[in-house]
Formats: structure tokens, C-alpha cells, sequence
């Protein structure tokens, strides 16, 4: 059986392409301007982990997340649980925070299941919870969903702008 979806055959609409969406051109034109101005990347950390060379968020465990904080000098971490709903509903607009604020934040997640004692080590005691660091510190926390409004003025406000690129640059 053929499917037919917006008049072409065997073809599903996805909505555009990566060539049509102006956020990734944005991101791509920024690569390329730092690649050409011959900014560093960020480099592997111990543990078997790497720091991430582009946006997207990170998982961390015991041993990575120490270096993960010292590598960059803005943080998101975003700690979750398998189970839990409301870090399945927080985790794509984490995911799409990555990307619109990638280089300036990089962003990790911390299983809680798996790593209850960093949870207790930052007293967290609900999940989703997102830790805000600047330079290794903790600086601020959200507990519960965000909307992608609210979580983007949160990271703009603890991660101390103007490192942080603005939306339409």
C-alpha cells in the first residue's frame, strides 16, 4: 500500500528542511565565523564522556560531570528520572535551549536514578530540577516544567548576558 501525504507519493510532510530553518542557519553561520576566527573547541573530559563540540545536551554521571562544569563557564543541568512525566515534557525544551544558546551554555542532564548522590550533593529533592552554574557555581535552580519562554528569560537572567546570544543574532 502507497501512502500519499500532501500530494507526493511515499513522501511524508516533516514540516521544513534543515535548509529552510533560520535557527539552524543561524547556529551554522556562527560555526563558521568562529571556525574562520579560529576559536578553540571545547576538548574531551575524563571518564569516557567528551564536552560536546556542538549543541545538545550531555548526559553526565559521577565521574564526568566535574569536568564537564570546569570545561564551560555556563551551565545547564538538567536532572530527571526515566519515569518521571514531568522531565519527559521538560526534556525537549531543554533539548531546543541547547541549540539557541550553543556555544555560549553548554547543557548536561544527571539521571537521578542512576546518580542519587550528586541529586543529594546539590539538594535537590524533586525533579525536573534545572541547576544553573556560572564558572563551576551553583548560581540558581528551577524546580518543575518550564515553558520555553520562561526557561529562556531563566537562563538569560542567572547566566549573565551578553555572553549569552540574543535570539534574532
Amino acid at each position: 500500500m502507497t501512502e500519499v501525504f500532501k500530494g507526493s507519493v511515499g513522501t511524508k510532510a516533516r514540516g521544513p528542511g534543515p535548509e529552510e530553518d533560520p535557527e539552524l542557519d543561524r547556529i551554522r553561520a556562527q560555526l563558521v565565523q568562529e571556525l574562520k576566527a579560529g576559536v578553540a573547541r571545547p576538548q574531551p573530559v575524563g571518564g569516557g564522556s567528551r564536552v560536546p563540540d556542538g549543541p545538545g545536551v550531555t548526559s553526565l554521571n559521577q565521574g564526568t560531570v566535574g569536568p564537564f562544569l570546569k570545561g564551560h563557564p555556563r551551565v545547564v543541568l538538567d536532572l530527571w528520572a526515566p519515569w518521571c512525566g514531568p522531565c519527559r515534557a521538560l526534556s525537549p525544551v531543554v533539548e531546543r535551549m541547547s541549540v539557541r544558546f550553543w556555544p555560549g551554555v553548554a547543557f548536561g542532564k544527571v539521571n537521578t536514578d542512576e546518580e542519587p548522590g550528586l541529586a543529594a550533593g546539590w539538594g535537590v529533592q524533586s525533579i525536573p530540577t534545572l541547576l544553573f552554574f556560572r564558572e563551576g557555581r551553583l548560581v540558581d535552580r528551577a524546580v518543575g516544567v518550564l515553558a520555553p519562554e520562561h526557561l529562556e528569560a531563566r537562563i538569560r537572567r542567572s547566566l549573565a548576558p551578553p555572553e549569552v546570544p540574543s535570539q534574532g543574532s
